[in-house]
């Protein structure tokens, strides 16, 4: 009874994946798939909530940085000509905007920490993974997520 039709990876594919068949399309109407991105998002997150019920588990999702859109990130060769690809216009043109459509319209149990690598110099050790730094600083912004999201649970019970 999970509100996917088909399993996840299929959905997936077919909301973020597909898309960059067409960078050009997706660059032209960035809304059309931050709301696509919104849709994949929070179906997995209702997806997540009907697996904890079954096992017994809670769950959280962190929406972490992405070191391609770093553009301080020192495994970027030609910043110049990174800039002008395809690929990281259509990627910059919808993961800002979906950063921002968060802010109004949460995911419950989704967490933004995106920026977590913005004071961060050199945290990455190629173009996507991060360095112990890096890795700490995300530790603490989960840590820190946690534990207010248990004070607000505590509250709630009283």
């Amino acid at each position: 009874e999970s509100p996917y039709n088909k399993y996840p990876v299929a959905l997936f594919d077919f909301f973020y994946t597909a898309p960059y068949g067409n960078l050009g399309e997706v660059s032209s109407d960035p809304e059309r798939y931050m709301k696509k991105l919104d849709t994949h998002f929070r179906l997995n997150l209702e997806y997540l909530k009907h697996l904890g019920r079954s096992f017994g588990f809670d769950y959280y999702v962190f929406y972490q940085p992405l070191g391609p859109l770093n553009l301080e990130n020192p495994f970027i060769d030609n910043l110049e000509a990174y800039q002008k690809s395809r690929h990281y216009k259509a990627t910059q043109s919808v993961v800002p905007l979906f950063r921002q459509h968060l802010k109004s319209n949460p995911i419950s149990r989704f967490y933004d920490i995106s920026d977590a690598d913005s004071n961060c110099a050199q945290c990455y050790v190629d173009l996507t993974h991060y360095n112990p730094r890096l890795n700490a600083t995300i530790a603490r912004r989960i840590l820190e997520q946690l534990d207010a999201s248990e004070k607000v649970n505590i509250k709630d019970s009283s």
